[in-house]
C-alpha cells in the first residue's frame, strides 16, 4: 500500500472519529442538567396560558379553561428533559388532545416533568378555584344548557340541564383587567356556535359606563377557539375584511350570527346629527352616540344599519337625551340583541328609547318599534317595559325582556301589529330570563345573589314539580344569563 493510501485512510478514520464525538458531544447538550427547580413550565389550556414554577414537587393549580370531552393542550417551553400529560408525551411547541370525563373538586389532570436530574408532578384542578360553589336541585328542561357570565371577575360558564359544569374560562381577577360579557350560544345554518366578548379595558368607551367595547371570540360545538387572534369585530365597509387584523370594537351587549360568515355585530359612534325633528330643542353641533349595527360576510360587509337614519328615534328616547348640551347623548344604549328564529330577523333591545327595533338581516332596514313612546304595536301603557336590560327569545318567537321589577313574556302579531299574547311576573334582582316552556308557562330566571339560576311558573300560582334552582354559597354578581335549548325535545 503505498504512501497515499495509507494518509487516506487516516484521514477517514479520524472524520468518522470526529463525526462520533460530535454527536455526543451534542447529544449530552441536549440533556438538561439543570435542576428543576430553577424551570417554569409553560402552558396554553385551549387557548389560555398557564405557567408553573417548579420550584416545588406535587403544586396543584386551576386551569384557565376546559371542557368536558378533548381539551387542547400546548407546550409552549421548557428546555430539556420530557413532559407527560395524563400520561401522554408533549413535546415542546407540540400539542396533544387530552379528554377530560367530568369537571369536578375530585377530577385532576396529572403533569409529570423529568430530567436527568429530578422530576415535578403538577395537579391541575378540572374544577377551578375560582368557580363557584354550586347546589342544584330539581331538574331543568331536558337538553337544556345555562351560560353564565360573572360581572365583576373574568369568569364565565355553562351548565346543562342537571347543573353540571360543561365548559368555562375563569381567570384571575388580580392578574387581568379583561372582562367578559355575553356568553352565548347560536344554532345557525352552519352549525352550532358559541361566542362570547372580551371587553378590551383600554378600548375608549365614549364615558358610557355600561358600553363594553372589544372583540367577540366564537367557539364550536366543542367549545374550540375557530376565531382569528384579533376576534370578531367591525370593519370598514369600503375594504376587504382580514379576518386577522382587529377593526374597530364592538359592543358586549350585542352580536348575534346567521352562519360563521355572516355575523352582525353593533357599535356605538359619536355622531352629529343632521336631521333632529322639529319641535325637538337642540343645538347646532348636537352629538349623539349613534348605535350602528354591521353585517359582516365572508370577505366584505354587506351593509350596515344607523340609529340615527331614522329620526323617529331621538324623541322616542326617555334617557340621555339632552340635545342641547355640548356633551355626547347616549340617547338609545343597545342592552341586548336576538335573532327570531321565525324569520332570522334581528331584535334589538334600546334600554334608552324603552322599546325594541326589529332589523331586516337581509337588508338592514327597520321593520318595526315595539314599546315605548314611538310603539307600533298599540301596547298599553300596563303592557309597557322600560331601561330592558336583556331580551331573550323561545323557538316560537316569543319574547322575554328583562327590567329592573318584572319580566314580561309575549308574542307579536308582527302582520296584524298587535300582541298575539302577554304575561308578566315582578321579579327582583332578575339579570336575564327565557320562557323555555311557553305552552305550560315555565320561565328560566337568572339572578345575581346566592340563587344564581332558577325555574319558575308563568301561571296564576301555579307550582311547578320539582323546579330547577341552582345556588351557591356566596352570593355572585352576574352579567347575563342564558337558556338555550340544544335540540328539541
Amino acid at each position: 500500500m503505498d504512501r497515499n493510501k495509507k494518509l487516506l485512510i487516516a484521514a477517514c478514520t479520524v472524520s468518522v472519529i470526529l463525526i462520533i464525538v460530535v454527536g455526543i458531544l451534542l447529544a449530552m447538550a441536549g440533556r438538561d442538567k439543570t435542576p428543576l427547580s430553577q424551570h417554569t413550565l409553560h402552558l396554553k389550556v385551549n387557548g389560555s396560558d398557564v405557567e408553573v414554577s417548579l420550584k416545588k414537587d406535587n403544586v396543584t393549580v386551576n386551569a384557565p379553561c376546559l371542557s368536558v370531552g378533548k381539551n387542547q393542550f400546548e407546550v409552549l417551553g421548557y428546555p430539556g428533559g420530557t413532559v407527560q400529560i395524563n400520561g401522554k408525551t408533549v413535546k415542546v411547541g407540540s400539542t396533544a388532545s387530552i379528554t377530560v370525563d367530568s369537571i369536578s373538586s375530585e377530577n385532576q389532570v396529572e403533569i409529570k416533568v423529568s430530567n436527568v436530574k429530578d422530576s415535578r408532578t403538577i395537579k391541575l384542578r378540572t374544577y377551578s378555584t375560582l368557580l363557584p360553589k354550586l347546589r342544584t336541585i330539581g331538574k331543568g328542561v331536558r337538553n337544556g344548557q345555562y351560560l353564565v357570565t360573572e360581572a365583576d371577575r373574568p369568569v364565565m360558564y355553562i351548565l346543562d340541564n342537571n347543573g353540571e359544569i360543561i365548559w368555562y374560562k375563569a381567570l384571575s381577577a388580580k392578574k387581568t383587567k379583561l372582562r367578559f360579557s355575553d356568553l352565548k350560544c347560536h344554532q345557525t345554518e352552519s352549525g352550532t356556535y358559541y361566542s362570547y366578548q372580551v371587553i378590551n379595558p383600554d378600548a375608549d368607551n365614549f364615558g358610557i359606563s355600561d358600553y363594553r367595547p372589544g372583540a367577540r371570540v366564537i367557539m364550536d360545538h366543542n367549545f374550540k377557539v375557530i376565531t382569528e387572534d384579533a376576534g370578531v369585530t367591525a370593519y370598514n365597509p369600503k375594504k376587504d375584511i382580514d379576518w386577522s387584523q382587529a377593526g374597530t370594537a364592538v359592543d358586549g351587549n350585542a352580536f348575534e350570527m346567521l352562519s360563521l360568515h355572516n355575523t352582525f355585530t353593533v357599535r356605538c359612534s359619536p355622531t352629529r346629527v343632521v336631521n333632529m325633528p322639529d319641535g325637538i330643542k337642540s343645538q347646532k353641533n348636537t352629538t349623539v352616540a349613534a348605535v350602528i349595527l354591521q353585517n359582516a360576510g365572508r370577505s366584505s360587509v354587506n351593509w350596515e344599519w344607523k340609529s340615527t337614519s331614522d329620526s323617529r328615534l331621538y324623541s322616542a328616547s326617555v334617557s340621555g337625551n339632552d340635545y342641547t348640551s355640548s356633551d355626547m347623548q347616549n340617547y338609545l344604549s343597545p342592552s341586548a340583541m336576538v335573532m327570531d328564529p321565525q324569520d332570522h330577523n334581528l331584535i334589538l333591545s334600546f334600554k334608552n328609547a324603552d322599546c325594541l327595533v326589529k332589523i331586516n338581516s337581509d337588508t338592514g332596514k327597520l321593520m318595526w318599534i315595539l314599546g315605548g313612546k314611538a310603539d307600533e304595536f298599540g301596547l298599553k301603557d300596563s303592557q309597557k317595559f322600560s331601561g330592558q336590560t336583556d331580551v331573550q327569545v323561545a323557538s316560537d318567537g316569543t319574547l322575554t325582556i328583562t327590567q329592573a321589577d318584572k319580566v314580561t313574556v309575549l308574542k307579536l302579531d308582527e302582520k296584524a301589529r298587535k300582541l298575539a299574547s302577554y304575561k308578566e311576573k315582578s321579579l327582583s334582582g332578575a339579570v336575564g330570563a327565557n320562557a323555555v316552556n311557553t305552552q305550560n308557562g315555565v320561565l328560566c330566571v337568572g339572578k345575581s345573589g346566592k340563587v344564581l339560576i332558577e325555574e319558575e311558573s308563568l301561571g296564576d300560582g301555579d307550582d311547578l314539580k320539582n323546579p330547577l334552582q341552582i345556588s351557591t354559597t356566596h352570593a355572585r354578581s352576574l352579567a347575563s344569563v342564558r337558556f338555550v335549548r340544544i335540540e328539541d325535545d
